[in-house]
């Protein structure tokens, strides 16, 4: 029988959109941080978040559609074959594939909609504003 599918796109599935997120987070805080601190008037912080955010999204709407395409794909095994549930059959086991896409389009959903409003807030927002 033919291999379902790896650890590590199970998990690029699950974590892709999530991972992607907190790293636009961590690189624009930095950005920012560089700007406010140190007055850096050459770092155009507006552009690197665009690119960033592009990033990101291209990252998480690829994690997004490798859940949603492990969840069909395990969906229709287990209609067909029960035993694939039990993992007697394909590594890893299709039941925690299943499991584990569906939490996946969960979190990419959130990442999706963490990485688009970083991508409007940060522009719009003043960077060096004390509270």
């Amino acid at each position: 029988m033919r291999k379902f599918a790896s650890n590590l796109v199970v998990w690029y599935g699950v974590l892709g959109g999530a991972l992607a997120w907190l790293v636009q987070f961590v690189i624009d805080l930095n950005f920012t941080w560089d700007k406010c601190l140190h007055g850096n008037p050459s770092l155009s912080v507006h552009a690197w978040v665009l690119g960033l955010s592009l990033g990101a999204l291209a990252v998480a709407i690829g994690a997004t559609t490798v859940a949603v395409s492990l969840y069909r794909r395990s969906r229709q095994v287990a209609m067909v074959v029960p035993h694939e549930l039990e993992g007697k059959g394909s590594p890893p086991p299709v039941g925690r594939v299943a499991s584990l896409a569906m939490m996946g389009m969960c979190v990419n959903f959130v990442a999706l909609v963490l990485i688009v409003m970083t991508a409007i807030s940060v522009p719009l927002l003043p960077a060096c504003q004390q509270a």
